[in-house]
């Protein structure tokens, strides 16, 4: 708990801009995609005519924002300790390595979820209250709370999950730079994919968002024993 508080303390300052950057991103996407579907009406954007919709393809742009930003703030935080010359000074702590890569892999996550859902939160909430005074959507904003509630949940655990996966590539490949290339590389191949889901498959993206944590769940324990048994060089 000691090295929790620790490393958590080294990020935290970090978790305004994470709030403000979400709650930015979140907004301007959630106007601009309703914007659109309200002036244009073409079918090939019927997708900005839904709040489901507009919910998905928001929360995808906000992913992508975070993960990217997120991952060089993982750089930063986390891979540069532990490649270079800085993995021997890591190495060479009087501490559990295991737990010190835990607790600085658990700082990064909660700084990025607290900031995150609070964004998340916040951006909707605006939405949603200016909704309900003047609509941009034909539809009813109350009855599709669900699924801005689906898509920030959905957002927020592959954000995380992208953001750490990209850490440990970087970590295994000793370079930073590997981080944000994976990132980007995440984001573009799961990006149109997670819209899809959210739009028209909602419980199919929860279990995707589950199934993303967990196998980043498991790729940290991976990387944990990788390190607690590995060398300085």
């Amino acid at each position: 708990m000691k090295h929790l508080k620790f490393e958590f303390n080294k990020v935290k300052r970090y978790l305004m801009p994470l709030f403000y950057i979400t709650v930015a991103t979140q907004t301007a996407a959630l106007y601009f995609f309703a914007m659109v579907g309200r002036f244009d009406h073409d079918e090939t954007n019927s997708i900005m005519m839904s709040y489901a919709g507009i919910a998905g393809l928001a929360s995808v742009i906000t992913l992508c924002v975070m993960a990217i930003y997120g991952a060089v703030l993982a750089s930063k935080f986390i891979v540069r300790d532990y490649i270079g010359l800085n993995k021997n000074k890591t190495y060479l702590l009087p501490v559990n390595r295991k737990e010190l890569f835990n607790a600085k892999v658990a700082s990064l996550s909660l700084a990025v979820l607290i900031s995150e859902v609070l964004g998340l939160v916040v951006a909707d909430l605006i939405f949603v209250l200016t909704e309900m005074l003047f609509p941009l959507v034909s539809e009813s904003v109350t009855s599709h709370l669900g699924s801005l509630g689906v898509s920030a949940m959905v957002c927020v655990c592959f954000t995380a999950s992208i953001i750490l996966l990209a850490s440990f590539v970087g970590i295994y490949r000793s370079s930073s730079i590997s981080v944000v290339v994976t990132s980007v590389v995440l984001v573009v191949l799961l990006g149109n994919v997670l819209t899809r889901m959210m739009v028209s498959f909602s419980l199919l993206s929860i279990l995707c968002a589950l199934l993303i944590v967990l196998l980043t769940i498991s790729a940290k324990s991976m990387m944990a024993n990788l390190i607690d048994h590995g060398e300085a060089e």
